[in-house]
């Protein structure tokens, strides 16, 4: 009975092997099930702002788009703030869903905005860049992490301040995602003991006071306010932190009205082309910057993979993809001014030199 059997047995298996190998062969890949559109891809980019960051991340989008032969739509906030919310707002309620195949927005106040991102979300795949939305049905964020900006920012701050000193942090305020993680990283990395095994003895050993984080909703003449404020309040000050682009160019200008100038040291956030000369010359001691170009061609490249029923390649932790931000201090910034100008110039060939 068994000498029966055998062979049939072996017949099964010969016919299953090849069954596998024609399959193997012939079967569509995982990323080709999904029946690909045949029309150009239609996007809608609601950025966070209208300073040079969200004119990065905006080049990035259309380098993207345009590369793929997509349709992108974008829209900047004229106001700051509460004016800038609200026309978010207006945006997102008005948002019709058979216009687009996709969302990217930078969340001026997540919060805030959850359930009408949540609405879109119903309706067509969202991502979010710069600053999360994590409470909402966002299928992405494309961002850094800005624990790590905040650690790199108090890192700054010690190499600009060996020997100890007050620190000031200005922020918009902690509605962001962004923001209070900025703070987080600050806060955790200036109050670490000298104890610490993985911390630089000589550094760690001086003392940093953070005499306050300052909140100005996004407006500036509460942020030049809150400077002159602290400067006067304390005038052994060593450092200020701005946590936000438009901070550096406030700080410096503010500075000069109270005399301190170089007397007391910056570290800026983002590439405001202000911020950037008083990196050349002196007056600012770094800035730390992200890749909003990156933030704006990996939102746009996630749209289309979805679109595309590409979804094996998108990332499944958390729905996050990071962008590593370092600092720019004099020692690099020529090398950061020539990547500026060639990305800049790959979405706006009209536009040749960064900051003109």
């Amino acid at each position: 009975m068994k000498s029966a059997v055998r062979p049939i047995v072996w017949i099964a298996l010969g016919a299953a092997a090849v069954a596998v190998g024609w399959y193997v062969k012939n079967a569509p890949s995982p990323d080709s099930v999904v029946a690909k559109p045949t029309t150009p891809a239609n996007y809608l980019f609601l950025a966070g702002g209208s300073d040079p960051y969200w004119q990065l991340c905006i080049a990035g989008a259309k380098a993207l788009t345009e590369e793929r032969g997509a349709n992108l739509v974008v829209r900047t906030p004229h106001g700051e703030g509460e004016e800038g919310l609200k026309e978010q707002l207006e945006w997102l309620t008005a948002i019709d869903a058979g216009q687009y195949d996709g969302l990217a927005i930078g969340p001026i106040d997540p919060a805030r905005q959850t359930i009408l991102i949540n609405a879109a979300a119903e309706k067509l795949p969202v991502v979010t860049v710069d600053s999360d939305a994590p409470a909402s049905r966002r299928m992405f964020y494309i961002g850094s992490s800005n624990v790590e900006a905040g650690v790199i920012a108090a890192d700054m701050v010690k190499a600009a301040l060996p020997a100890g000193g007050k620190v000031a942090v200005l922020m918009a305020s902690e509605a962001k995602t962004n923001a209070a993680e900025r703070k987080q990283g600050l806060e955790e990395t200036l109050s670490r003991s000298p104890d610490d095994a993985d911390v630089d003895d000589e550094v760690d050993s001086a003392g940093y006071l953070l005499v306050g984080f300052y909140m100005d909703q996004g407006n500036f003449d509460t942020c030049r306010d809150n400077v002159i404020k602290v400067c006067r309040e304390h005038d052994d000050l060593g450092a200020i932190v701005g946590t936000f682009g438009y901070h550096g160019p406030i700080i410096l200008e503010a500075l000069k009205d109270v005399k301190r100038g170089r007397e007391i040291k910056i570290i800026a956030f983002d590439e405001d082309e202000r911020t950037l000369a008083a990196v050349d010359d002196g007056r600012v001691f770094a800035t730390i910057v992200q890749d909003p170009f990156m933030f704006g061609a990996e939102a746009m490249e996630m749209l289309e993979k979805v679109r595309n029923g590409r979804f094996l390649s998108l990332p499944i932790a958390n729905g996050a993809v990071g962008v590593h931000c370092r600092a720019i201090t004099k020692n690099n910034i020529g090398e950061f001014r020539e990547q500026l100008s060639k990305r800049l110039a790959t979405a706006n060939p009209e536009k040749k030199t960064w900051g003109n």
